[in-house]
């Protein structure tokens, strides 16, 4: 009996051993495979050439902008990110070898690193973030016009960050701003040039001579700065006159948001903080019997607060997103063609979660305002939009 109890202990130490010796390892982290990350803040080689968007292009070899040709990258995986070593002989407007240490995060969207060049006396931390549409910068090399700020002229910028085509226009012969038929309340044509004199039939710009000509509203010569109630375009200082002046950020010649520019002509700035996230969820309320199958809402957010939504539609919605720097402008529409979107507490139709602002506390839901643009049902019938409510709430 003893044997026997040996031999079946045995029996089951060399089935767990085995068994054991069968389990598959931990598969080894792998590196990131590189990418396009545009700098945030200042340039890191002063004088770079790129222009306002420096990138830090990473694959089997790196570069930085116009000042640092591509030279070969060292990449290694490790648990915490991969690790990035590169060493340039020269690079411009820098002395001696210049050398890049830096990491870039387990998501591969996040690059933390510090450039030095000794002889030049330069040890410059950095972060870069890879470019993607939606993130509030223009980055030509990416195949982008615009992304959420304004085009010339004034057009929309389209969920894939190019621009829309000019809406066709009609000139009116009164002696006040050109105007478009489109259905902004007081659009002016930003376009057309010269902002003066052009009811004349002349080439000439008159803005700036002192004198009111036709098409102008004002003229006071030199101080057409804005300060004192005329601007630049000789248009009187206000919101929605073409003219960035004093105290604006923007100015699309309207005053309504849902465009390039929101309606009190501000946007306000942002450092964005990309350890800070918080989630918002937009419910959708219909009367009895209502099945929307498709909408375009307008959510805007206090902008100097959270940035850069990343949206997650609800079940069974397809979404087309488009960040303005001030408001996220999305079309939603039923995949299903049967279902609707999801309302009256059968889940979010929408959820989006967006980056937190240096220095700056995160909002509550009452500093977010949903509004619902346009609706469909199922066949394509309008729907009063007096009838649709949309909530926000911070989870």
């Amino acid at each position: 009996m003893r044997r026997g109890s040996v031999l079946v202990v045995l029996s089951v130490a060399l089935v767990l051993f085995f068994a054991g010796t069968g389990r598959s390892k931990r598969p080894k982290p792998q590196p990131c495979p590189g990418g396009r990350y545009i700098v945030t803040g200042t340039a890191l080689v002063t004088g770079d050439s790129s222009g306002p968007v420096e990138p830090v292009v990473i694959g089997t070899e790196i570069s930085i902008g116009n000042a640092c040709d591509p030279v070969h990258a060292k990449l290694k995986a490790t648990k915490h990110g991969t690790t990035v070593r590169a060493v340039w002989p020269s690079c411009a407007g820098l002395m001696g070898k210049v050398k890049l240490r830096g990491t870039l995060d387990t998501t591969c969207t996040s690059l933390s690193g510090t450039l030095i060049a000794k002889k030049s006396k330069l040890k410059e931390t950095f972060v870069a973030h890879v470019t993607r549409c939606g993130d509030g910068i223009v980055d030509p090399d990416n195949g982008e016009e615009c992304d959420g700020g304004a085009c010339a002229g004034g057009a929309g910028c389209t969920a894939e960050c190019t621009c829309l085509p000019l809406a066709s226009t009609t000139t009116t012969t009164a002696t006040s701003p050109s105007t478009t038929t489109s259905t902004v309340p007081g659009q002016i044509r930003c376009d057309l040039g010269p902002r003066s004199c052009a009811l004349l039939g002349t080439t000439v710009n008159c803005c700036g001579n002192g004198v009111v000509d036709a098409g102008e509203e004002c003229d006071l010569g030199v101080n057409n700065d804005g300060l004192h109630g005329c601007s630049a375009n000789c248009l009187t200082t206000r919101c929605g006159n073409c003219n960035v002046d004093p105290g604006e950020t923007c100015d699309d010649g309207n005053t309504v948001d849902g465009d390039s520019c929101p309606a009190n002509c501000v946007i306000q700035s942002c450092t964005v903080d990309t350890g800070t996230h918080q989630g918002v969820s937009l419910q959708l309320t219909t009367p009895a019997g209502t099945t929307v199958g498709g909408l375009t809402l307008l959510l805007d957010y206090p902008e100097g607060e959270v940035r850069l939504p990343m949206t997650t539609p609800g079940s069974g919605v397809i979404d087309t997103p488009n960040d303005l720097t001030y408001a996220l402008k999305d079309a939603l529409i039923d995949s299903t063609l049967a279902d609707g979107i999801p309302a009256n507490g059968a889940g979010p139709m929408l959820q989006v979660m967006f980056d937190g602002c240096q220095g700056q506390a995160l909002p509550v839901a009452t500093d977010y305002k949903c509004t619902i643009l346009d609706a469909a049902d199922e066949s394509g019938n309008a729907i009063d939009l007096a009838m649709l409510g949309c909530a926000v709430t911070v989870p």
